[in-house]
């Protein structure tokens, strides 16, 4: 189903179309986002575990 104008209007299905695109958008930024936690969360891993190796703790690798 269309509405009626010319281009300048918007179409029913244009707008279902952009609210598919947000959705997909936004799956994309909390897919990437589950991401760089991910990664955040190893450096600090790494960081910790290289930390008790200065100090000798061999009890935390």
């Amino acid at each position: 189903m269309t509405s009626h104008g010319g281009d300048e209007f918007l179409k029913f299905q244009d707008s279902e179309e952009l609210q598919s695109g947000r959705e997909k958008s936004k799956r994309e930024r909390n897919r990437r986002m589950a991401s760089d936690n991910i990664i955040k969360e190893r450096q600090v891993v790494v960081l910790c575990v290289s930390q008790c190796h200065s100090y000798g703790w061999s009890w935390c690798s």
